[in-house]
Formats: C-alpha cells, sequence, structure tokens
C-alpha cells in the first residue's frame, strides 16, 4: 500500500484488509534510547496488541484480549509472562513528528501506560492502555507501513521485526535506497550488546539474518551494501521494494509452514538460485563457444 501524504493514517488503519496490519510511521520511526531494544517475544506481542486495537489505538480505553492471543505461546510461565509485561511497560522510546506549524519535533513517552495481567492461568484475559504519547502521535500521522503480523509472529532473530517495518515503511517510496549511517541503524532496531559494534559482528550476527528472515516471510525485499569511508564501514545502503504477488504468495505459504527446517529451506531457495544462475552461465559459454570463428583475409 503506497503512502498519500493527504490521507491520515487512521483512515487507513481503519480501511485495512484482515491479513494487514498499518503501522504509524511515527511508531516505525521510533528510537529506543541508547538502543535498548525489546526482545523478540516483546517485539511480537507489542505487534499483537497492535493488530488487536485496530483503529481504536485513537481511544482512551484499557483494551482487553485472550492472553494466548497476545503471546501466541511465546511464554511458558508466569515469570517469562512477567518479564515480557515489564519490557512493554518501562521501555521508553523517541518519536520524531511534524507540529501543526510544520516544525519537527521529538516526544518521549512509553509504549504502554498499564498493563493488567493474570497471575495464575493462561486462559485469562490481558488488559492494557496506550500512553497519550503514542494515542496522539497515530492521530496526526499521515505515513505508514503495512505489513503482515503473521510475518512477523514467524520471525526468530530479534532484530527481524524492527528492520521489517523499516523497509515495509519505505519500499512504497520514490526513494529506492537510503544510506544508514551505522550508530543510527544500530538504534533503530535496538542493538545493544558491547560485542556487537564491530562492523563484522554487527553484519554477521544481525544484518544477515534479519535481511534473510525478512526476504524470506514477507511481502518486501531488501538489498543492502556497506557504504565506506577509506577502509572503515560508516553506514549501510539499504534498498527496499514490494514483492510481486508470486513472491508475496510464495512468503505467505512459509509463514504457514513448520519453523523447523525454516532455514534449511530458506538456504536450499538460496542455493537453488545460484545452481541455475550457474547452470545459465555454462549454457552462455557453450552457446558461444558453438559459434564459427570470423577470419580476417
Amino acid at each position: 500500500m503506497k503512502e498519500n501524504k493527504r490521507t491520515k493514517t487512521i483512515d487507513v488503519i481503519t480501511a485495512a484488509k484482515d491479513r494487514e496490519l498499518i503501522v504509524a510511521g511515527e511508531l516505525v520511526d521510533m528510537h529506543f534510547p541508547k538502543g535498548a531494544g525489546l526482545s523478540l517475544r516483546a517485539a511480537k506481542a507489542w505487534v499483537a496488541m497492535l493488530d488487536h486495537a485496530g483503529a481504536q489505538i485513537l481511544d482512551d480505553i484499557e483494551h482487553t484480549a485472550p492472553l494466548r492471543e497476545i503471546v501466541k505461546g511465546w511464554h511458558q510461565s508466569s515469570h517469562e509472562l512477567e518479564e515480557i509485561v515489564q519490557e512493554l511497560h518501562q521501555t521508553t522510546i523517541s518519536l520524531t513528528y511534524v507540529d501543526r506549524s510544520g516544525l519537527r519535533r521529538r516526544k518521549s513517552t512509553v509504549l504502554v501506560a498499564d498493563i493488567d495481567r493474570p497471575l495464575d492461568t493462561d486462559a485469562a484475559e490481558i488488559k492494557w492502555r496506550y500512553s497519550n504519547g503514542v494515542r496522539q502521535l497515530v492521530k496526526n500521522s499521515h505515513h505508514w507501513a503495512a505489513i503482515s503480523a503473521r510475518a512477523v509472529y514467524a520471525m526468530e532473530c530479534k532484530y527481524s521485526p524492527w528492520l521489517y517495518q523499516l523497509a515495509a515503511l519505505h519500499a512504497g517510496r520514490r526513494e529506492v535506497s537510503r544510506d544508514w549511517p551505522l550508530h543510527e541503524l544500530r538504534e533503530r532496531l535496538g542493538v545493544t550488546a558491547p560485542s556487537l559494534r564491530r562492523w563484522q559482528d554487527f553484519k554477521r550476527v544481525v544484518l544477515e539474518p534479519a535481511v534473510a528472515e525478512v526476504n524470506h516471510l514477507t511481502g518486501v525485499r531488501i538489498d543492502w551494501q556497506p557504504v565506506k569511508r577509506g577502509r572503515t564501514v560508516v553506514a549501510v545502503r539499504l534498498a527496499c521494494w514490494c514483492k510481486d504477488d508470486k513472491e508475496i504468495k510464495e512468503a505467505a505459504a512459509e509463514q504457514a509452514r513448520p519453523r523447523p527446517g525454516r532455514k534449511a529451506r530458506r538456504q536450499g531457495t538460496v542455493e537453488q538460485i545460484a545452481e541455475e544462475q550457474a547452470t545459465l552461465r555454462r549454457e552462455i559459454e557453450e552457446s558461444l563457444a558453438s559459434l564459427p570463428l570470423s577470419s580476417v583475409e
């Protein structure tokens, strides 16, 4: 779904299809202070809460949902549930927006104002209320990302949900690619570990697995390359675009498959493409070799 600056995000959320989750661009562009992002389980719960709330995210109400619909079986004990709740409740974010006078501003807020959860049973309900800051930003938003919540639920890399939303936000724009300074990309993806400050480690642990999952499970595709200053990598150039209908169906089919074997299937696809390219290269070389040599008199 392409963005339209004259259309409010809340109108797009209201009109969205059942399988499509519309996330306000301001929430996609959130900054985690010092890069302290959510765990994978908490990120999935956040997406599930947005999906459940829909257009009612603007209402100053207590949202209610069966616990199983929010945690999707990701926790196995009340202790793990408590960890997810504390992450969602205590995480502060910074959101950039444009005020009525056209000035860019940054608001600091929390994701949710309060969360009420059961202590004894998974069959009960969970209740939450969005912070005033989040509700106001969604209300005034005019740009958005269309994502698949089901794709997020299938992800196994903690950085994939954030990279996916970032890619989906930019895939429908005229800007084909954008250079992201490493420090900003780390902050957007919630990369905190000191061991990931080196480019090679960041590429191996964060970028490559997250890009692979987004390309395999979602309706957008990402291509990337390092941007260097001398020999030092200072940024990552991300090119994002929407897949065609056939590729989207393939991604949806993969979402429905069991997780065991997913990585092997993804790697098998890469190997298959490489094999097809090698076969085509051999056929071209053989065709060229069979052509008669021209003689010069």
